[in-house]
């Protein structure tokens, strides 16, 4: 699908900067989907990036980036806003429509929970066939994570795990090497996903919710 693809590719443009921070929440209430994709920078690590790497880095040319990304779809209805505070940019999308017309897409869905069989998958994008990560990104990704917010009622109402599907290989969260951590809030359930994973993974992964 177009709008996820091109999303995909300005997160990984941004993350190569490092600093960054990926958000997502996921409601599905009779088959229509509400989910809201959201990334931010941190200004102050980014200047400091370049002031090692002697490399200015324009933090408006980025939100400008953000801001001009053209999503669209038949299908969807899609609202893009900026966000430019005192201590972050980036941007935020909201993405509302019916999950059977992203199923009869020919392309990937990424991002998207899509209904197989007993349960739901999320397929995430691996960056590992981008341009070689910066080597001064490394230290800031390696605390930062990409965050879900699933919201347990509606259609989503039966899950009460998440879990990693990698390469046909299913990793249960009682695994050492699951890589994920799951916390429940009543009706919500967070997951955190290391966003160094994104980059290291050689293929797209699947999160499944069962």
């Amino acid at each position: 699908m177009k709008y996820v693809k091109i999303m995909a590719v300005l997160i990984v443009s941004l993350a190569c900067t490092g600093c960054i921070d990926v958000f997502q929440y996921v409601s599905i209430q009779d088959g229509e989907v509400d989910l809201v994709l959201r990334y931010t920078i941190q200004k102050s690590l980014i200047e400091m990036a370049g002031e090692f790497s002697g490399e200015e880095i324009d933090i408006n040319e980025l939100v400008e980036q953000a801001t001009s990304t053209v999503l669209d779809s038949e299908d969807f209805i899609i609202n893009g806003k900026p966000i430019n505070t005192s201590f972050v940019a980036g941007a935020e999308f909201r993405i509302q429509g019916d999950l059977d017309k992203a199923k009869g897409e020919d392309e990937e869905a990424y991002f998207l929970p899509i209904k197989n069989k007993d349960h739901y998958s999320i397929l995430i994008p691996s960056m590992a066939d981008q341009d070689e990560m910066d080597a001064m990104a490394i230290p800031f990704l390696a605390g930062a994570t990409y965050t879900l917010l699933i919201d347990l009622r509606g259609d989503l109402k039966g899950i009460k795990e998440a879990r990693l599907e990698y390469e046909g290989i299913v990793m249960e969260l009682s695994e050492e090497d699951s890589e994920i951590l799951v916390t429940h809030f009543g009706s919500l359930m967070q997951i955190e996903i290391p966003l160094l994973l994104l980059f290291y993974s050689p293929v797209d992964f699947y999160l499944e919710l069962y």
